[in-house]
């Protein structure tokens, strides 16, 4: 699986190189070149967010489920009930406040 991920990053790459090298001067200078160009990392991070992504079962929606384990494996730490309740409480507030922007 890795040689094909290898491969799949390459011709990516390689795509891009060709669509860029096609591009006039002008058109070039329309574009930042860092964000023309994926990274193989940032390639490989995007793969594996869709990757885990994917193994959400299309029947769930709750914007928090990528969360939930991270959480869960955190709060296991906090012995104090009310300490997790306020800390889970603070954690959706921050969520909510920052999609909603």
């Amino acid at each position: 699986m890795r040689i094909w991920l290898k491969r799949a990053s390459h011709d990516l790459h390689q795509m891009e190189l060709d669509y860029w090298n096609d591009l006039s001067d002008d058109e070039k200078k329309e574009w930042e070149v860092e964000e023309f160009f994926t990274l193989e990392d940032e390639f490989f991070r995007i793969r594996d967010e869709y990757m885990e992504f994917k193994k959400v079962p299309s029947r769930i929606r709750h914007a928090d489920i990528p969360y939930r384990p991270i959480l869960a494996s955190l709060f296991k730490s906090i012995r104090d009930f009310e300490e997790r309740c306020r800390l889970l409480d603070l954690f959706y507030r921050n969520y909510d406040d920052c999609a909603s922007k």
